[in-house]
């Protein structure tokens, strides 16, 4: 199966990014979206959920109140984590 890596991989590079950028640089949140992807792929919601707060937060740094107008997929993004 494709993702059997995936979640074990996406926390590595979040670390080595971590190391190479701010832990809030826009960059570890896209990261973030990557791994929201995966957790919601396994079916881990609550993970999915607190990640995606994470990510909300660091976009919000900068773009401010038009995160979902900057980044038209977070509003379904949003949806699919809050369903889960």
């Amino acid at each position: 199966m494709l993702l059997h890596g995936s979640e074990e991989v996406t926390p590595v590079m979040l670390q080595i990014l971590q190391r190479l950028y701010h832990p809030k640089h826009i960059i570890i949140a896209h990261e973030l979206i990557k791994l929201i992807s995966i957790l919601l792929s396994l079916g881990d919601g609550a993970s999915a959920a607190a990640t995606f707060a994470q990510a909300e937060e660091i976009f919000s740094l900068y773009y401010g109140s038009h995160v979902e107008k900057t980044l038209t997929y977070m509003g379904a993004l949003k949806k699919a984590v809050s369903d889960a």
